[in-house]
């Protein structure tokens, strides 16, 4: 795996202040507030605070380690079998993975999919609401495992996917390796500081993330900051009370239980730990009107 460095894309800001960096070597130092970044296996790191766990660290080091021989179904399946250990070790039984199975095999039958009809939704809005269908440059804020970029790839002309997490930008950059996309830039960072300069973005996609901001609407004005006028944000995100599973977790009706009870039903039926879509109007987190 080449873990060196190369910008496709060299207007980065610093996500805390704004203001303009300097180069040192491969990092990065802001000027005005003197903060540090770095990369990591040859990814920007425009992360404010760690964000991954000894675990999720362990399984990035395993990837890279043995980078030539793994696909990217390969290194799904290694997160999940990490899952099942880790339940396993805390004394879980092998019955109470059923959700987990589930979510797996759904992952790897459907990644190609997915971002294909995200991609056919966001084109039939954007033609509806007289936005141009092609860009300039695009973000995708919370990437993940890169799905949704594999498609957006054909909507811009330059494309950055953002995630706080090391192992998912990783998956993302194997997705994208297998088919051969050279248009995106992968770099770790939180949507609600963005290192982009004001007005330097035609558009912001989104899919299942802003229900997980502390602050929704800080994320919705570094949009507003970052977009050119005219410009888009795309937003997908799952509806807490809906009568069908969760989204994160297919468990049906977790949204009607309290936030610490939802904690607890997810950890034992997956083994994972879950953070609830808090119940938020998000009329209240609108973009400001300059965007």
């Amino acid at each position: 795996m080449n873990t060196s460095y190369t910008d496709r894309y060299d207007q980065w800001v610093c996500p805390k202040c704004h203001g303009a960096l300097r180069a040192e070597g491969v990092n990065y130092v802001c000027g005005p507030c003197q903060l540090h970044f770095g990369n990591k296996y040859g990814m920007r790191d425009f992360r404010l605070s760690e964000f991954d766990s000894e675990n999720q660290l362990r399984l990035a080091k395993e990837y890279v380690e043995s980078w030539d021989k793994l696909t990217y179904e390969d290194m799904v399946r290694m997160r999940f079998a990490g899952l099942r250990e880790r339940g396993l070790a805390a004394g879980k039984k092998t019955e109470e993975f059923r959700m987990l199975d589930l979510d797996e095999k759904s992952h790897l039958a459907s990644y190609k999919s997915r971002g294909k009809r995200h991609l056919h939704m966001l084109g039939e809005t954007l033609s509806r609401s007289g936005q141009a269908e092609h860009v300039r440059r695009l973000i995708d804020v919370g990437c993940g495992w890169g799905r949704d970029l594999l498609h957006l790839s054909t909507l811009a002309d330059e494309v950055i996917g953002i995630d706080v997490s090391t192992f998912s930008l990783l998956l993302t950059r194997k997705l994208l390796e297998e088919h051969n996309i050279d248009n995106v830039t992968l770099v770790l960072g939180d949507g609600q500081h963005l290192p982009f300069p004001s007005h330097s973005i035609d558009g912001v996609n989104s899919s299942a993330t802003i229900e997980h901001f502390p602050s929704p609407g800080n994320f919705l004005s570094e949009c507003s900051r970052c977009l050119r006028n005219p410009g888009w944000v795309f937003l997908y995100y799952p509806n807490r009370f809906s009568l069908l599973p969760e989204t994160h977790t297919g468990i049906w009706g977790l949204g009607f239980w309290s936030e610490k009870q939802q904690r607890r039903i997810v950890r034992n039926k997956t083994c994972l730990l879950y953070t609830s879509p808090s119940p938020r109007d998000l009329s209240t987190s609108r973009m400001p009107s300059s965007a």
